[in-house]
């Protein structure tokens, strides 16, 4: 349940705390301007990277996503130090929610 502080037709109506600055149109227009005028001289150079497992030119695209292609939260799940929020898809005939809620039986 979100928590909110204001009663919902006023929330409706609530324009934000930030306003849209008088200037804000040419700012971007200069700063835009600004950026286009300047050569970014970009190179780009492979790095010799020793990783048979990784396929940077996407060759082995079938095999890796078959091989990969589930990745149970389950086990990841240990790893996790912060607050978290789980959405559920209650559609999912695969992993449905019932499996992911506690109690949702």
């Amino acid at each position: 349940m979100p928590l909110i502080d204001l009663p919902l037709d006023k929330l409706k109506a609530y324009p934000g705390r930030s306003s849209r600055p008088a200037d804000h149109d040419a700012y971007w227009a200069r700063a835009l301007a600004e950026m286009a005028a300047v050569d970014p001289k970009v190179e780009l150079v492979p790095y010799p990277m020793n990783a048979p497992f990784a396929d940077r030119r996407h060759e082995r695209k079938e095999e890796i996503f078959t091989r990969r292609g589930y990745i149970d939260v389950q086990f990841l799940a240990p790893r996790v130090r912060a607050q978290t929020t789980m959405a559920v898809g209650l559609m999912d005939e695969v992993c449905p929610p019932s499996i992911r809620i506690p109690g949702a039986l």
